[in-house]
């Protein structure tokens, strides 16, 4: 069966086995398979891998849904510098009296300014990273519906596993390329480089925090990577940080309760964001924001003076292999950044991968999720006699290219406060209470 018949497949999975024509899909997926067999599947089968994986994962995360991607207009670990354009200016009054000498004007007559086109110089270079899974026995699949079962297992693990990598990914090193990090603390303490101030943050996100932030974008243009325009035509910008972050903002105080509980006193109770899920919609726009989630935001601690990340998985052992868990630290943090996203600040370059089978049309938008391959171990005595042994390598690569980072670029390290205890003391059998 060919690549294209896979792709034309409502389920690119279903029936991958090789029909020839003389046996029915039915019994072919009943039918045998050999160690080569299986192995000339995952070959083939992992030059499509990229396309399945970037499909299923596209819409899941806020960050691959939002990133802008382009081409990486050179070769793999090179660096290249390009041009970063700033915003065109007039210095002083631009209008003065005149009068016409002559009888008619003239360009000498008029008060004239340079407009300044500013630009300064970037660099990027790629960034590469690699995973392997743990060692696949080819002799373990006896019928072509168990390679079926392995290959599904396989999208699934492997758009996981990368949607957490590209979000991780994304998000740190946007934090890190932003040159406005600001501590929440009552002199909204603001640093460059790659890492915050060592100030340990007063207050959870607030929206004065957030009003402050606001201004700043609106006086630096940065209604060009807005994420919309209200009615009034003023911009609404992307917010990312935790559920339990914005649920904090709409419960802040009485006021900001008063003013969500009469904004929708005239809808159904189920759109009440009082009443809703906890946080805030993205499909509303809130006081010039639009607040999104991720599973995993940023976790840092302030430890002898310095923010540690805190990361979000650790391994725990299994039955057969390790799996993930919740790492305690990153749950138990007592810090989180909250990221203002500009789709102008940072750009992922795609470098085109060297498993492409080919016929197929490579685009940037498409394949940017990353470059798998199924690997043979080497035979040897030791290890692997049969040749029947095997592991899937999932190789990443990709161009950070910083863009509006010193102007439009802003993080928010603020506390992780809970929300309100709600917790209610039963009291004590036989004890009297108010009412009958």
């Amino acid at each position: 069966m060919g690549a294209d018949s896979i792709s034309s497949s409502p389920d690119p999975l279903r029936g991958w086995d090789k029909d020839d024509g003389n046996t029915s899909r039915k019994s072919k997926i009943m039918a045998d398979i050999t160690c080569a067999q299986a192995n000339n599947e995952f070959i083939e089968f992992s030059m499509l891998l990229p396309s399945f994986v970037s499909k299923n994962i596209q819409a899941d995360d806020f960050y691959i849904k939002k990133m802008v991607r382009g081409d990486f207009n050179n070769e793999a670990g090179k660096t290249y510098t390009y041009p970063i354009f700033g915003r065109g200016v007039v210095v002083g009054d631009s209008f003065a009296p005149f009068t016409e000498i002559t009888g008619e004007a003239t360009a000498c007559d008029r008060p004239t300014q340079t407009i300044q086109f500013g630009s300064k110089n970037g660099s990027v270079t790629p960034r590469a990273y690699s995973q392997q899974t743990e060692l696949l026995c080819l002799s373990d699949l006896q019928y072509y519906w168990q390679l079926n079962a392995q290959l599904a297992n396989t999208v699934k693990q492997m758009g996981a596993i990368s949607k957490f990598t590209w979000s991780q990914e994304y998000q740190n090193v946007y934090i890190q390329l932003v040159q406005n990090k600001l501590i929440a603390d009552a002199d909204k303490t603001t640093g460059s480089g790659a890492t915050f101030p060592a100030v340990a943050p007063t207050s959870p996100l607030t929206w004065g925090i957030l009003a402050y932030v606001y201004q700043k974008l609106i006086i630096r243009y940065g209604r060009d990577g807005a994420a919309g325009f209200d009615p009034d035509d003023r911009p609404i910008f992307h917010i990312v940080g935790d559920t339990a972050t914005f649920n904090t903002l709409k419960l802040q105080d009485s006021n900001v309760r008063d003013d969500v509980r009469w904004a929708f006193a005239t809808h159904k109770a189920e759109n009440d964001p009082l009443l809703a899920t906890p946080g805030l919609s993205q499909q509303i726009a809130w006081r010039g924001w639009k607040f999104n989630t991720v599973d995993f935001p940023a976790r840092y601690d302030l430890v002898d003076g310095v923010y540690v990340q805190r990361f979000p998985m650790a391994t725990i052992a299994g039955s057969n292999g390790s799996e993930w868990d919740i790492n305690p630290l990153w749950e138990n943090a007592a810090y989180t950044a909250s990221v203002v996203f500009l789709d102008n600040v940072m750009k992922h370059l795609v470098v085109k991968p060297t498993n492409f089978p080919d016929g197929y049309k490579w685009a940037a938008a498409q394949n940017w999720a990353g470059e798998f391959l199924w690997k043979n171990e080497a035979v040897t005595r030791s290890c692997n006699p049969n040749g029947d042994k095997g592991w899937w390598q999932a190789n990443y690569v990709w161009g950070a290219q910083g863009l509006r980072t010193d102007d439009l670029g802003y993080a928010i390290m603020h506390k992780r406060c809970g929300d309100v205890d709600d917790i209610y003391t039963c009291p004590a059998p036989g004890a009297v209470t108010s009412g009958r």
